[in-house]
This record gives structure tokens, C-alpha cells and sequence, in this order.
């Protein structure tokens, strides 16, 4: 049945063609124009749905692009001057040198919290600080840090310099729990040099009674080497350190502030 569908109407078609006077012939032509119509508005249609879609998409890309070029340029690096106290500058060196990290990242972490500077702009409204035993140092911030400490200084009238001064003093904790760390550090060096001697005597008496082309000597050699290298490390590091046992945290505290008038 279904081949004769189809050969009926592939007659019809033909006669169609043949005879486009006869009546079915008209219907058949009217059906066909009404089947290209529609299809050509689908296809219009979804030409239309295609380009808006395409659009869209270039919109959200574009807003994308803009997003993320905004958001590297504010983590480009600035300089920015401040006059601080010389106990302000000490713990700045002192965080970043004990825990590893840039100033820059210490300024940002200070900085992006807007709740904690926008409470210290209120305190230091309208305010200066004292110029003596003030010290011009200039640091490496991001610009959207600077942007933020700019804009609280503005909105409160409040210093940068003092903005700066009261937001380190959160660093004090800090540094006094690193206070306490350096000293106990001091003290394990000491033992690991005891124990680093005490491993050279065993390297020299290893040499003595089997000689320096032994395998246990020479395992035990490449040993010591490692530990000598890696407690010449820790020496440095706890030198480096040495800025802590000079630092005075009533120098932090003692933030002269005369009323602006």
C-alpha cells in the first residue's frame, strides 16, 4: 500500500508539471507554494533566533572582556607615599619578614576589609597626626587598595597616614605571637647545631673505621651535607628575624592625634 501511496503521488506530481491547467493540478501547485512559504519563513525565523542568540553571546563576552580587564587593572601595582611613625614601619617589616609574605599582600589584606577601615575613619575624623618622628616611606599596594583607602580618607576626612597607623596596630598580635616563636626558635637552633656537630663526629668516625668509600659512610655523608645546608637556612632566617627583639609596641600606641580645626 504504501508503494502505491507514493507512486500516486509521484503521478500527481507529474501531471502537475504536465498539465498545470487541470484542476488538481492547481491544488497541488497552491500546496507546494504553501509548504515553500513555510519553510522559508522557518528558515527566517530561526535565522532571526540564530543572530539574537549570536548577539547575546557577544554581549556576554564583551561584558566578560570588561569585567576581567577592570579586575586586573586593579590588582596592578602602585606606589603610594605615607609619612608613618618609625614603630609603624618596623611591624610592617616584621609581619611580612616572619610570615613570608610581600608588603603589598599585607597592605591589601589590611586594606579590603571596608568595615574595620570605614570604623577607623570614624575615630580619626577631622583629625592630624603629629609630624614629629614621622618618617616618609614609600610602598607597593594595588590600586584597588589605594582606591579604598582613598575613598574612606575622603568620605571621612580622615588622614591616610593615620588610616594606615591604626590598621597595622592589628598586625600587634601578630607580631607577639611571633615574638614568642623567635625565641623558641633561638632555642631549637642551638639543639640542632648540637645535634649537626654531633652527626660530623659520627661522619669522621664512619671515615676512620671503614673508610670514605664505604656505602654507609657515603649515605650518611650526603646526609650531613643535606642537614648542613638546611641549618645554614635556618640560621638566616632566624637572623633575619632579629627586627622583632628590637621592636617596642609602645611605639604603636603612642599615635599623637591633634584635633583639625
Amino acid at each position: 500500500m504504501e508503494n502505491d501511496s507514493g507512486s500516486d503521488q509521484d503521478d500527481l506530481s507529474l501531471a502537475c508539471i504536465l498539465r498545470p491547467d487541470r484542476p488538481e493540478a492547481e491544488l497541488r501547485i497552491f500546496s507546494i507554494c504553501l509548504d515553500c512559504e513555510s519553510a522559508c519563513f522557518r528558515s527566517k525565523d530561526f535565522d532571526k533566533r540564530r543572530t539574537k542568540k549570536m548577539e547575546k553571546r557577544k554581549k556576554q563576552v564583551w561584558s566578560t572582556d570588561i569585567s576581567l580587564t577592570s579586575d586586573l587593572r586593579g590588582k596592578q601595582s602602585v606606589r603610594a607615599t605615607f609619612r608613618l611613625s618609625e614603630g609603624c614601619i618596623a611591624a610592617i617589616s616584621i609581619v611580612a619578614t616572619h610570615l613570608g609574605i610581600k608588603q603589598k599582600s599585607l597592605f591589601d589584606h589590611l586594606v579590603e576589609d571596608s568595615q574595620f577601615l570605614n570604623s577607623v575613619a570614624s575615630e580619626v575624623r577631622n583629625a592630624k597626626l603629629e609630624k614629629e618622628h614621622r618618617v616618609q616611606k614609600t610602598y607597593v599596594m594595588s590600586r584597588n587598595s589605594l582606591y579604598s583607602l582613598e575613598e574612606v580618607s575622603r568620605n571621612f576626612n580622615a588622614s591616610r597616614d593615620a588610616l594606615v597607623e591604626y590598621s597595622v596596630q592589628r598586625l600587634l598580635p601578630i607580631i607577639e605571637d611571633e615574638r614568642k616563636k623567635h625565641e623558641k626558635r633561638k632555642e631549637m637552633l642551638t639543639e640542632i647545631r648540637k645535634h649537626l656537630d654531633a652527626g660530623r663526629k659520627l661522619l669522621d668516625q664512619l671515615n676512620k673505621d671503614l673508610g670514605n668509600d664505604d656505602p654507609i659512610y657515603d649515605k650518611l655523608g650526603s646526609v650531613m651535607a643535606f642537614y648542613q645546608n638546611a641549618c645554614g637556612n635556618m640560621a638566616d632566617f632566624v637572623e633575619k628575624g632579629k627586627i622583632i627583639e628590637e621592636f617596642d609596641p609602645k611605639l604603636m600606641r603612642r599615635i599623637l592625634i591633634r584635633s583639625g580645626k
